[in-house]
């Protein structure tokens, strides 16, 4: 029943095949984000920090475990 559905608030996509089947589609193709350098700076300074949380983190379970045993 096609013809009562409501009409599309965008225009229909045009090339896409429904006969298709998902082995024989092929494959999706995304854009590569561009490299900036306010980003890459960015990890380089919050990437040591992740590091030392991480290691303080195991340091603290390390404490915990051995007052456990202790």
């Amino acid at each position: 029943m096609p013809e009562s559905r409501r009409p599309l608030p965008y225009p229909e996509p045009i090339g896409i095949n429904d006969n298709l089947t998902e082995d024989q589609a092929p494959p999706l193709r995304r854009e590569r984000r561009r490299v900036s350098i306010p980003r890459v700076l960015a990890r380089v300074l919050i990437s040591p920090l992740y590091l030392a949380v991480a290691a303080l983190s195991l340091g603290v379970l390390f404490l915990f475990v051995k007052g456990f045993i202790a």
